[in-house]
């Protein structure tokens, strides 16, 4: 009777679950709670490589066994196993935001940027990735999860370029502490390469003190923008962000994935 080997057994299901985990994120797209679309490919790789691993451990369960010590390490890697289960599951939420670093694209005094008159900005926005919505002789930048990231850089390197311009953008609320009680910012989660290394990225907002926004809850916001120059107390170099005078708001779900990429 061939004898059962105990540890190529525990091999076989910590390599097999990570296998099925990895199948998992990539079956149902929550692999983009964790990591950004285009490391989808190590992704892959990784889920093959610990497929084959297992198959490979599989055939050696009743292999005879030298010694019946198991080390410690498989127990850790199962139970970071059923932690990344539980949390592909809840997904994330904003919550982290605090933890992490703030990216409001700034206009510098110094940069030699060409700002176009008014009626060219209109005509080329569309070439730097900023969707516009015409209607009653009017034209509104949206500003969605498709093109936060472009759309958010171009405001601030060409923001004398679109100050006036109406604007509607989606995103969480973003409190922060220094700023006015009026100030917060509509903001996303910039993921460049994976959740470790998100940070917050958005646009400066101001709001009538009248009304109370929750931090952390999912708006979308209608105004214009104004301009808004600060000055670096390090490098005394001065600078200029967008800031949207918010006309309305209101209140919307929160999107199945929190994040944008570049």
């Amino acid at each position: 009777m061939r004898k059962f080997n105990f540890e190529e057994f525990i091999e076989f299901i910590v390599l097999l679950g990570y296998a099925v985990f990895f199948c998992y994120l990539l079956v149902t797209g929550k692999i983009y709670n964790f990591i950004s679309p285009k490391m989808k490919g190590y992704m892959i790789f990784s889920f093959v490589i610990f497929t084959l691993l297992a198959l490979y451990k599989g055939n050696n369960i009743f292999v005879p066994q030298k010694n019946r010590f198991v080390s410690r390490s498989y127990f850790i890697l199962i139970i970071t196993l059923v932690i990344g289960f539980i949390a592909a599951k809840e997904g994330l939420n904003t919550g982290i935001s605090a933890n992490k670093g703030l990216n409001l694209s700034t206009f510098s005094n110094s940069d030699k940027i060409k700002t176009p008159s008014k009626s060219e900005s209109i005509k080329d926005k569309n070439k730097n990735d900023i969707s516009i919505e015409s209607g009653n002789d009017t034209n509104i930048i949206i500003i969605n999860e498709k093109n936060f990231y472009n759309s958010i850089n171009e405001l601030g390197m060409n923001v004398e370029k679109y100050k006036g311009e109406k604007v509607k953008i989606s995103g969480f609320v973003f409190i922060k502490e220094g700023f006015e009680k009026d100030e917060f910012v509509v903001a996303r989660m910039l993921m460049a390469c994976c959740a470790a290394d998100a940070q917050v990225i958005g646009i400066m907002s101001k709001l009538d003190t009248g009304i109370a926004l929750e931090k952390d809850s999912w708006i979308e916001v209608e105004g214009i923008i104004e301009v808004k120059e600060n000055k670096d107390s390090a490098t005394n170099i001065s600078f200029k962000i967008p800031v949207i005078k918010v006309e309305k708001v209101n209140k919307i779900k929160k999107p199945e994935s929190i994040y944008v990429y570049p």
